[in-house]
């Protein structure tokens, strides 16, 4: 099963990476998909214009966070809960 949340991401990941999507997985952290940390803070901008939301700090660290923490950060803030309310 095709999970759209996570393949969106990784084709960002692999688009800014200059790398082939298949070779993203879960368990890899930018640092090893070979991301310069420029890139991994365009990479966060393009992740939240294109999902229309604002991706924690640190969810897209380049040392220590994975593409599957990467996904969870997109999970979470796409969750109901965490939209704030417009004021009437």
């Amino acid at each position: 099963m095709n999970d759209p949340i996570e393949d969106r991401v990784i084709r960002i990941i692999a688009r800014r990476a200059g790398i082939d999507a298949a070779t993203v997985v879960p368990t890899a952290t930018l640092q090893t998909l070979g991301v310069a940390s420029f890139h991994g803070i365009e990479m966060t901008f393009e992740i939240e214009d294109d999902f229309d939301i604002n991706v924690p700090v640190g969810a897209c660290d380049l040392t220590v966070g994975t593409v599957e923490d990467m996904v969870r950060a997109v999970r979470e803030a796409l969750a109901p809960s965490s939209k704030t309310r417009s004021s009437p």
